[in-house]
């Protein structure tokens, strides 16, 4: 008996695509009842949306739906992309985007078994979360932190952007590392991130403050340079503008305002060869109708620089007749938050204490005009306790270990590419490095530079920047090398381009 059309689909997107790394079995037999159940699209990602908020890392569910539902789950991401980021709970910023963005889409997701006749089936759900749901509660906790100490209750919406985009920006490390890289508590944390990181910083820290944002998912870069990419859209007014705070970032300790409330027409216009591309199935869904993009970019107004008068929140009258018993008063301060940093990356596993975050200096909520410096983040410590005092001091050697070119001269011919790379000795001098910086300090017209961020290989730690030929001449490039307790070093590079 032939498959029918929307089993051939879901075959095919599961075999050929591996979107999910998943697999379906198609039987005459109905399987087993799942734990639960749901009919339609909607339903099934009410189902997901509550198992995946309690991180459930196995679930099963009964699914029954139409022909074109069965092909939209599993031809693509269209229904992790729309589906599931229009079903959004005002009251948290823990699902839609925040959840799909968790996800690691990469490993095994689900397998479904359907039967042949009624077209019913089960699917098993198997995801990976890069975040557990005690980390999320230490980000929710944490985020307020942020917010109040921004001052983001006094802001217009714009400068609420602004402040925020600022803050990440100053916060996070470029790190490729997926396992550990890609989440909010990493960054709040440890100080390192992935392009997801970033995006979903500005999700959470945004949806708090009471701004409109999405995570958006797709690529950037063209030819050799395109991979997987995220960032945000972010609405202002009636329209919604695109910023992507990780190309934001910028590598010689500033911040830039390239990709900041962009509009479709000049998202890129910074650098035309470097191209961001939405997923297809943004295209393919109602989601670019229910979150226009504006065309251009979002022009800022004296209103938006103006301070807001917060509306204050009411409190409780007391009661007139006492409680029978008191009840101690709760502390400000987040339990979450430890006393003492662990000294190893915390795992998957919830029960890991979360360690100290990092904090950057609070940005300013002025109009982007020119680039400006950042202070870089640092482990904060309690100046009330003279034993710390006295901040320790690190000898460069025994975190940088090397570099590539050893020589710290190369050339290249143009259009071609190689690489500059500083050498890391092992994971506890990669976890004393605050940031690296570059800095192309003659023949700008001669080179351009993409910034890879802190690489691993097996275990050793290196910083990548790939540098480009554009024309024929000499450039000069300083890496400088900034640790947690505010050392500095600089390392220069000579790349010749014929």
């Amino acid at each position: 008996m032939k498959l029918q059309k929307w089993k051939r689909k879901i075959l095919a997107a599961v075999l050929a695509i591996g979107v999910f790394a998943g697999s379906l079995a198609a039987s005459g037999t109905q399987a087993a009842a799942a734990e639960q159940k749901a009919a339609g699209l909607t339903e099934l990602a009410q189902v997901i949306r509550d198992n995946g908020m309690q991180r459930k890392s196995r679930f099963s569910v009964d699914f029954s739906g139409s022909d074109e539902e069965w092909s939209r789950l599993f031809n693509g991401m269209s229904f992790f992309y729309y589906d599931m980021i229009v079903l959004d709970d005002a009251s948290t910023s823990d699902d839609s985007d925040y959840l799909i963005g968790n996800i690691n889409f990469s490993k095994e997701f689900m397998s479904a078994s359907v039967d042949e006749e009624s077209g019913n089936g089960e699917i098993t759900f198997t995801p990976t979360y890069f975040e557990t749901a005690d980390e999320t509660e230490y980000v929710n906790t944490h985020t307020k932190e942020i917010l109040a100490e921004l001052g983001t209750s006094q802001m217009s919406d714009y400068s609420k952007v602004k402040a925020v985009h600022d803050y990440v920006c100053a916060l996070i490390t470029y790190t490729n590392d997926v396992d550990n890289a890609s989440s909010v508590y990493g960054a709040y944390v440890r100080g390192e991130g992935l392009c997801n990181s970033y995006a979903l910083c500005m999700y959470k820290l945004l949806a708090e403050a009471g701004v409109p944002c999405h995570w958006i998912g797709g690529s950037a870069g063209t030819g050799r340079d395109s991979d997987g990419h995220a960032w945000n859209i972010v609405k202002l007014g009636d329209s919604w503008y695109n910023l992507d705070a990780t190309w934001d970032d910028a590598d010689n300790d500033q911040v830039s305002y390239d990709y900041f409330l962009k509009g479709t027409s000049d998202f890129d216009e910074a650098d035309t060869s470097q191209v961001h591309t939405m997923d297809n199935e943004y295209y393919e869904s109602s989601y670019l109708t229910d979150f226009p993009i504006a065309e251009t970019s979002y022009v800022v107004s004296d209103e938006d620089l103006k301070p807001v008068t917060p509306t204050p929140t009411p409190t409780a009258v007391p009661s007139a007749s006492p409680s029978a018993a008191p009840t101690e008063t709760p502390s400000t301060e987040p339990s979450a938050a430890p006393t003492e940093a662990p000294t190893q990356i915390p795992t998957a596993s919830s029960s890991a204490a979360p360690e100290s975050p990092v904090s950057p200096v609070i940005p300013s909520t002025t109009a982007p005009g020119e680039t400006k410096e950042t202070t870089v983040p640092s482990v904060p410590t309690d100046t009330t306790d003279d034993s710390l005092s006295e901040t320790p001091k690190y000898a460069f050697s025994d975190i940088i270990v090397g570099k590539y070119p050893a020589k710290g001269k190369f050339t290249i011919s143009r259009k071609k590419a190689d690489d500059i790379q500083l050498l890391i000795d092992n994971k506890a001098a990669r976890k004393k490095i605050a940031k690296i910086s570059y800095k192309i300090t003659s023949g700008k017209k001669i080179i351009k530079t993409k910034n890879y961020g802190i690489r691993k290989d097996g275990k050793q730690y290196f910083s990548n920047l790939r540098v480009f030929g554009k024309k024929k001449g000499k450039a000069k490039i300083a890496v400088t090398v900034k640790l947690v307790n505010g050392q500095k070093k600089k390392y220069n590079f000579t790349v010749r381009v014929r």
